[in-house]
């Protein structure tokens, strides 16, 4: 129902930690922040999407979130990845298997058509079946993007394989790298966590 995880990410434009916040169904919050400046929170619930900006003075901006960025933030903050996604509602219907070898492994690649004409690719080791690679397809408003995502450093949390590394492609070109520090699942997160601001709300 709620997962909460935090680490360092590293991107072009610098380093930061983070924290991450879940909950079902549709609620998440991502903190970033750095030595040399405040935090940023991006936020979502439901529909509704903002940024909070925290200024080291302890001031704070709220700004509304607008299309793209918020399906980008839709996809990031989701308890489960698209493929555990389809194994979850049973989606089973039109998967196509095959077997490939990736980075010196022997893997099944699943292959899906969704709903909105796109198509996921998962690659998954054919011994553990942990999931290593995904590529999707996002229209972020310009046309569509692929991203990719690499999972690493897989460990078991209460009973579930969560990957403690991931690396972001978007097009081709490195977006971001995740190491997570700190895994909690169900850890008890409360809805008013993710209330909608005035300023988002009006």
């Amino acid at each position: 129902r709620s997962v909460r995880y935090e680490g360092r990410l590293a991107s072009p434009t610098g380093e930061y930690d983070f924290m991450v916040l879940l909950l079902m169904p549709d609620k998440g919050m991502l903190v970033t922040s750095s030595e040399n400046s405040g935090s940023l929170k991006l936020m979502l619930n439901g529909e509704a999407a903002w940024k909070v900006i925290e200024q080291q003075d302890g001031s704070q901006r709220v700004v509304a979130l607008e299309e793209p960025m918020k399906t980008s933030l839709k996809w990031s903050l989701r308890i489960h990845n698209s493929l555990r996604s389809l194994a979850l509602e049973g989606g089973s219907e039109g998967l196509a298997l095959s077997e490939i070898e990736f980075n010196g492994k022997s893997c099944y690649e699943v292959t899906k058509a969704m709903k909105d004409g796109s198509t996921l690719e998962a690659v998954l080791d054919k011994k553990t079946l942990y999931l290593l690679k995904t590529i999707e397809t996002l229209d972020l408003g310009e046309g569509p993007d692929e991203f990719t995502v690499i999972y690493d450093d897989h460990r078991i949390v209460s009973g579930i394989v969560e990957p403690h590394k991931t690396r972001l492609y978007r097009n081709g070109k490195l977006d971001n790298e995740a190491t997570v520090s700190s895994y909690r699942i169900n850890p008890g997160l409360i809805s008013s966590l993710f209330e909608v601001p005035d300023e988002v709300s009006q």
